[in-house]
């Protein structure tokens, strides 16, 4: 199978009908947005850093250009680039990285970190993420799947969120996992570049385990998404399956342990209110 063509594919089934090759444009990066009023724990990044920051962002886009040469239709038909700009900022807390987008805002992506991050495949995954996103807005607009009032549970909340967040956190999340593929296959060579990768890939693979079962439990899609969202889970554990290493087997047993204890905790809770309710 060629260099990322999980990822192709998995964008696909999320995009039915809105890909088109396209080259990448500039990505701009810019160091003056007002983050501030999303994460207030932000700070702006120092003028002696903006110059590394910079470069690590270009790193990550160059992952990230490398792996998903492709635009999207919106409602008009016309091409729209997933990513136009990076508005990046700097985290005050230690090994935080948060990334962030909008419907009322195109193009553009928050990037929050405490740099230097030194952390380019797992940075080149959150702009994949963000990507996605972007479209999925234009998507809910064309035709929504999502069936409407529906609440699921998020793995990655632990809480009851509105259905179309779960759908979007499916769909981003898998897509992230599909160009992650590729590097969990040189796991041993990517570590080095990229410490703690094999527990980033599992922490995100245990939560999609669950997030699956919350679509299909909780009804949140009509039934010709949910078979393609089942479809797409199943492909992605085949490759998974496929590619691990000792390593990554041992991290996705310890992860996969710790999302079901607190699914069972948070079930237990819902259960313990109905009661007294």
């Amino acid at each position: 199978m060629p260099a990322f063509e999980p990822l192709r594919e998995t964008a696909g089934c999320a995009l039915p009908g809105m890909l088109v090759d396209a080259p990448v444009g500039p990505v701009r990066s810019n160091f003056d947005a007002n983050i501030q009023s999303h994460f207030p724990s932000t700070l702006p990044v120092s003028e002696t850093q903006r110059d590394a920051v910079g470069s690590e962002i270009d790193a990550a886009c160059t992952l990230y250009k490398g792996a998903f040469p492709l635009a999207f239709l919106d409602e008009t038909g016309r091409e729209r680039p997933f990513i136009s700009e990076i508005q990046i900022g700097h985290s005050v807390r230690d090994d935080e990285v948060l990334t962030a987008s909008s419907a009322g805002a195109p193009g553009a992506v928050i990037v929050v970190a405490n740099w230097p991050l030194e952390k380019p495949i797992r940075l080149a995954s959150l702009l994949v993420h963000e990507a996605m996103h972007q479209a999925l807005y234009v998507r809910e607009r064309l035709a929504n799947p999502v069936r409407p009032g529906s609440l699921g549970y998020s793995p990655w909340k632990n809480t009851l969120r509105p259905g179309r967040m779960v759908w979007h956190a499916f769909w981003t999340f898998s897509t992230q996992l599909a160009f992650l593929h590729e590097f969990v296959r040189a796991l041993p060579e990517n570590r080095r570049v990229d410490p703690g990768l094999a527990e980033f890939v599992a922490d995100m693979w245990a939560r999609l385990e669950i997030c699956i079962d919350s679509v299909r439990g909780f009804e949140l899609v009509d039934d010709d998404e949910e078979k393609t969202m089942t479809t797409v889970f199943r492909a992605s554990e085949d490759r998974l399956a496929q590619s691990r290493s000792q390593e990554l087997e041992d991290a996705i047993a310890k992860r996969r342990a710790d999302v079901e204890t607190e699914f069972a905790a948070w079930r237990s809770s819902m259960l313990s209110e109905a009661g007294t309710a």
